[in-house]
């Protein structure tokens, strides 16, 4: 480097920015998760069938809930009357039982 570049132009453009080499880029995980999400908001038939979707998943939920709350409520009720150990028993018996088979 001699005196000639000190007066020469600090802002020249350059041919090939370093920055944006091949080497440097990074994939981000990100970027992919939102492009399909942009791409899910702009299609209106799929955003009515995943609205449908979501929607009978949740009402399914509902309904096994409100089926299953009686069996809960059941257990809950037999663990309160006999206690954990009386309950552990039971479980024993009857795996027992199937463990042994008919006799």
């Amino acid at each position: 480097m001699g005196f000639d570049d000190l007066y020469q132009s600090k802002k020249k453009y350059r041919k090939y920015d370093h920055r944006y080499s091949d080497q440097n880029y990074s994939y981000n995980k990100n970027i992919l998760w939102v492009s399909i999400f942009k791409k899910i908001l702009n299609n209106p038939k799929l955003r009515v069938i995943i609205i449908v979707v979501i929607l009978l998943v949740i009402i399914i939920l509902i309904t096994l809930i409100s089926l299953l709350f009686p069996f809960v409520a059941k257990i809950f009720d037999y663990i309160s009357t006999h206690g954990l150990e009386g309950s552990i028993n039971y479980i024993i018996d009857f795996l027992n039982k199937i463990w042994r088979g008919t006799q």
